[in-house]
């Protein structure tokens, strides 16, 4: 099965780095198909309502819309020349320049569900503290809009190839498994760890304030062991029709002792992980993306970002 990767380009040192990772996570021999897509400025609907009066600014229009193509596609082949050098056959490249309708972050977007894309891949600047807040960078734009549309968000020029997946108990984790085995299927280099944050029962208070009984923390403690016993059987299996050995996973089970997402991005951090990977909503469904993934979104720097819907 051939996998589509749109990519979105400018003219920064941002789109470099995202070429750069995107090419990294597939051997030479994928099947893999890469989009270079890029937005054309846009141009003022006052000088488009003006067009349709007057002949002369109507022909100034139109050597703006060329004018703005040209330099589009201009960009698209610097780009595409990138990728080739980033090891990346040339038939495997298509470049598509687009007037800007929606917006830049929904152009996209609407571009990649019309085609089915497996995933958008995005170069982030670094989010301001107002960003932050606001999610106002079209990385963050389209992180927000993406709904189920598979995301990839590079923030730097990411060295490491090792991958850790945040799961829970969720459906979204399945999905997860299913995304990873699609992805990385048959590729060798490919490392990924699971990371799984369980709760305490002793940690655990009542509506009362007390602990609760130890009849319910030996359920507690049961269905977390028999979860997470079954959810690595089943990864484990799905791995293995795709072609990814055993040797090439591994699996990291902590206790909860503060906020998961901070766990996640710490854990992440400490460890040198290059992708992070995770569901849009987890078992904390929110109206964003999931308070997790969201948490993550904003402070997971130097390192790429997978929002799986």
């Amino acid at each position: 099965m051939q996998k589509k990767i749109l990519i979105a380009v400018d003219g920064s040192i941002h789109t470099k780095y995202a070429l750069k990772y995107a090419a990294s996570m597939f051997v030479p021999e994928a099947k893999v198909k890469f989009t270079l897509f890029n937005v054309q400025p846009f141009v003022s609907r006052y000088l488009v309502d003006e067009a349709r009066k007057d002949p002369t600014t109507y022909s100034q229009l139109q050597a703006v819309n060329q004018l703005n193509a040209d330099r589009s596609l201009e960009l698209l082949e610097t780009n595409k020349a990138r990728l080739v050098r980033f090891g990346v056959d040339e038939k495997k490249i298509a470049i598509v320049s687009w007037p800007r309708a929606l917006g830049q972050a929904k152009d996209i977007l609407e571009y990649a569900r019309r085609y089915r894309f497996d995933a958008v891949v995005v170069g982030r600047r670094g989010l301001s503290k107002a960003q932050k807040i606001f999610m106002g960078s079209t990385s963050a734009k389209i992180l927000e809009h993406a709904e189920s549309m598979p995301v990839w968000i590079v923030d730097g020029d990411v060295q490491s190839r090792n991958i850790l997946a945040a799961v829970d108990v969720s459906d979204s984790s399945s999905r997860l498994v299913d995304y990873l085995a699609m992805m990385l299927g048959q590729n060798p280099d490919a490392h990924i760890t699971f990371f799984h944050v369980y709760e305490d029962p002793g940690a655990l208070i009542s509506l009362d304030g007390s602990g609760i009984n130890a009849e319910l923390s030996d359920r507690i403690t049961q269905f977390q062991k028999s979860w997470i016993e079954q959810f690595q059987a089943t990864a484990r299996e799905r791995f293995k029709v795709a072609g990814i050995d055993s040797s090439q996973v591994k699996w990291v089970t902590l206790a909860r002792n503060q906020r998961i997402a901070k766990m996640i991005t710490e854990y992440a951090r400490a460890n040198q992980f290059g992708t992070v990977a995770l569901g849009r909503q987890g078992s904390d469904d929110a109206f964003f993306t999931g308070r997790t993934a969201h948490y993550v979104a904003e402070r997971l720097t130097n390192c790429t970002l997978w929002i799986i819907g």
